[in-house]
């Protein structure tokens, strides 16, 4: 990244600004330094892909965790016996 003024300010910011937590003035001096910098705009951007792929990393977990769960309870419900319709 260049030492253009203001991205020593974002650099400190990016990653609230990827998480999309930033708010208020702080995100609007951020966003208008964003628009006229392309260095601080590709470094936003490498975060947010980051925030992007742990989040679907933490999705796929949790659908994983939940067949899991699934399947020890249909494991649980066949030890205990035979067919109950029958």
């Amino acid at each position: 990244m260049t030492d253009r003024p203001g991205c020593q300010a974002v650099r400190a910011v990016a990653a609230e600004l990827a998480l999309g937590t930033l708010e208020g003035s702080e995100r609007g001096e951020a966003l208008a330094h964003l628009a006229g910098c392309p260095a601080c705009q590709a470094h936003v951007q490498e975060l947010t892909e980051v925030v992007d792929q742990l989040l679907a990393a933490g999705a796929a977990q949790r659908r994983g965790a939940g067949a899991r769960g699934a399947a020890a309870r249909v494991a649980r419900a066949g030890a205990g016996g035979g067919c109950r319709n029958g």
